[in-house]
């Protein structure tokens, strides 16, 4: 039987229909996360830094060391730029073939300062950015190499503005881990983070990782915070590739926008692309999830290192 569930962040309704998948678990190979091509011809790997614009930011590497172990780039393609605003590829790693989920904690942690830093760089210059990571084809990516991305834009997105106006009464998200921030839908807790699958997840296997105090930005974070973020986004995507077998995936990075006087409780969110969506949720904007979230979040304990 479907069930309906509310999504009380973003105010909409979510169908649940685990009879819609025969064998839920049995994804298409072709939603998976395969890395193609190789570091000889991949303008993201180290010795092809002229195939890209030049750098506005890197971490070189350690003392002693040839190289960088992340740089920031201009996107070739951007999808705005001048007064409406930027568009960065955040290159991960210089290991092609690397997931974070294989990562070192070491190398997630300069990833996540380096948001951290190029967020803090557009304060003032722009109302609202947004980090985000599309990985494989059905998440978007034209590039295997591991990379994320960031986009500022010079207006505050509808959707956020939507979202914003539920921070008028309790704290959605506050409201979320007091409710799910524990078995069934708990992945795993740390001092400071709790990783679940929503209840009203509009994806299979969809995961969000919360800090559980409250707070508003992530550009606002300590290094010890994200040094313990680092290894809880480093386990949680390991265990999503090993249940899932490497799946094609979104991850959002939501923080309050930089120009608004307003609450909010900021997040991680992983969309993997498992289904696709079809007539119904595009036309009714009322996404159904096949595999149920209290049965995705077990199964992600269960692949936990």
């Amino acid at each position: 039987m479907s069930e309906f569930r509310r999504d009380y962040v973003k105010e909409r309704w979510v169908i649940l229909a685990p009879h819609r998948g025969e064998r839920p678990l049995q994804f298409s190979e072709d939603l998976k996360y395969r890395p193609r091509g190789n570091p000889t011809s991949c303008p993201f790997c180290p010795g092809n830094e002229g195939e890209t614009p030049p750098e506005v930011f890197s971490i070189p590497g350690e003392e002693g060391e040839t190289g960088w172990k992340v740089r920031v780039v201009p996107n070739k393609y951007p999808i705005v730029e001048g007064q409406d605003g930027v568009h960065w590829v955040i290159i991960e790693t210089p290991d092609h073939y690397a997931t974070v989920g294989t990562m070192s904690r070491e190398q997630v942690l300069l990833i996540l300062k380096t948001y951290r830093e190029r967020l803090l760089s557009l304060k003032g210059k722009f109302p609202f950015a947004l980090v985000f990571k599309n990985r494989g084809p059905e998440g978007g990516a034209s590039l295997s190499h591991p990379h994320s991305q960031l986009i500022a834009l010079r207006m505050v997105p509808d959707a956020v503005q939507r979202e914003l106006k539920v921070y008028e009464g309790r704290c959605p998200v506050c409201l979320l881990l007091e409710r799910e921030g524990k078995k069934p839908n708990l992945v795993l807790a740390s001092e400071n983070f709790t990783v679940l699958c929503p209840s009203f997840s509009a994806f299979p296997f969809e995961t969000w990782i919360l800090p559980r105090k409250h707070l508003l930005s992530f550009e606002e974070s300590s290094d010890e915070i994200l040094e313990e973020l680092a290894e809880v986004y480093r386990k949680t995507m390991a265990a999503l590739d090993r249940a899932v077998d490497f799946p094609s995936y979104n991850m959002i990075l939501r923080s309050k926008p930089f120009s608004v006087n307003s609450d909010y409780h900021w997040r991680m969110e992983i969309v993997p692309r498992l289904t696709k969506p079809a007539g119904f949720e595009w036309g009714a904007e009322v996404p159904v999830n096949i595999v149920a979230p209290e049965r995705a979040a077990e199964t992600m304990r269960r692949h936990l290192e």
